[in-house]
């Protein structure tokens, strides 16, 4: 089992051997100095303790204090040099480093894009247009023109972009009205895919090549975005139809025959799990292999999953920072779970008494949101979480897709908050059984 840890400078999530552990190495991302954290447990302490359930977090952390990240100033000579391919196992990286795997490369037309998006045009050169009008009775606001000219270059630039750079991904029409179109991208940033449905509108009555039928097949562009999240992959993805800007057919066929045969498939397996009405979003696909694989779950890599998170965020409480009537609270929806099986609680930041809150146990996840209502879902019921800009989604075995939205979340604390639960599913970049 790998180590996890994140650069104490950017935050980007390393992935080690053990036999790394306790070495120290600079982040080529940022260059600050660290230390591979070690455990100091014994194998018959491991054995005993953590998978006999006994070793709480709060204890867990404590046996680590001496293995805290180091800072630059403490390691500034004699630092060891970082493990060999050790920055091969980085997780996250700079968005400036990513590159579309399919660009589109379709010329940019700027009358047929706004015909398709008239909104945001108007909205800018309205702007653009009353700016320089006032700047004729207050003279003192010709700055005021040049910022706003300066965004409006910078939404065209955008614009234009997506269509020569963005990745050609499948899509599908889910319907007129609403007019909704389903997109399956790729959102990683690098390592194992990361597979994700985007269901969103689409101005589909304005398409150069005329308006689609629902179930048709659609040649999308998509761009990717982080939006103040750092994690491993990105936090949203925002697609168009390519005949949005190209009526040229030929050109549409190519790009539709540089789409992998198998993305079309995947497109329609996934969208037969997820459950209707559709709504917009995210919607994490998992390829039939995770369907039928039941994870090894091992209670030792539970309890360093979640240390990792909890090292990664100030949300988290630990079952010792609880008040009594806190974890009352947590005991209305918890059900049998014990005080030493409890390992952290990330509560909602719109209610802290715990009332509405995620709940790591060795056992399983706890949840309680006026959105999902309450439960407790064993690890080996759970098939995996996705943390983007709609919030989290919990996707059980049996089907069901639990959403929690965004404002119960600090953006720090989603992060990481996925590959935490990847990481204890056995599901991480390193598992067979992604």
């Amino acid at each position: 089992m790998k180590i996890h840890f994140p650069c104490p400078g950017c935050g980007k999530v390393f992935a080690v051997d053990p036999v790394h552990a306790g070495k120290s190495g600079k982040c080529k991302a940022c260059g600050t100095a660290f230390r591979v954290p070690r455990p100091r447990l014994s194998s018959s302490e491991s054995s005993s303790g953590l998978q006999a359930g006994n070793l709480s977090l709060s204890e867990a952390l404590d046996s680590l204090e001496d293995n805290a990240p180091a800072s630059p100033a403490a390691n500034a000579t004699g630092l060891e040099a970082a493990p060999a391919g050790f920055e091969d196992h980085a997780v996250g990286f700079s968005p400036s480093n990513y590159r579309a795997s399919n660009p589109a490369g379709l010329p940019f037309h700027p009358w047929r894009y706004v015909r398709a998006y008239p909104k945001w045009f108007f909205i800018w050169h309205t702007l653009l247009a009353g700016s320089v009008a006032g700047t004729w009775f207050w003279w003192y606001l010709f700055p005021l023109p040049l910022l706003i000219g300066w965004l409006t270059a910078m939404y065209w630039r955008e614009a234009a972009k997506l269509f020569r750079g963005g990745c050609v991904a499948a899509g599908k029409v889910l319907s007129l009205k609403p007019p909704l179109v389903a997109t399956l991208v790729d959102m990683r940033k690098q390592g194992e895919p990361v597979e994700v449905v985007h269901i969103g509108p689409a101005p589909l009555r304005r398409l150069a090549t005329g308006c689609p039928e629902p179930d048709q097949p659609l040649v999308m562009v998509a761009a990717f975005f982080n939006r103040f999240m750092r994690g491993p992959h990105w936090s949203q993805c925002d697609p168009s139809p390519a005949a949005v800007i190209s009526g040229n057919r030929e050109k549409l066929q190519q790009l539709h025959d540089s789409i992998d045969p198998e993305d079309w498939d995947l497109l329609d397996q996934a969208l037969a799990r997820i459950p209707q009405p559709w709504q917009p979003g995210h919607y994490r696909v998992y390829r039939e292999q995770r369907w039928t694989h039941s994870p090894q779950l091992d209670v030792q890599q539970i309890h360093w999953a979640v240390q990792n998170y909890v090292a990664t965020t100030r949300q988290v409480r630990l079952p010792h920072q609880l008040a009594p009537e806190e974890q009352m609270a947590l005991r209305s929806f918890l059900g049998p779970v014990s005080d030493t099986d409890l390992l952290a609680v990330l509560p909602s930041k719109q209610d802290a008494s715990a009332s509405q809150a995620l709940v790591f146990a060795s056992s399983g996840l706890g949840y309680c949101f006026a959105e999902t209502g309450h439960g407790f879902i064993p690890w080996e019921q759970l098939l995996g979480a996705l943390a983007t800009i709609d919030g989290l989604e919990l996707t059980l075995r049996n089907g069901q897709r639990l959403r929690i939205p965004l404002h119960h979340f600090e953006i720090e604390s989603m992060d990481y908050l996925d590959l935490c639960i990847d990481t204890i599913l056995g599901y991480t970049a390193e598992s067979p059984a992604r």
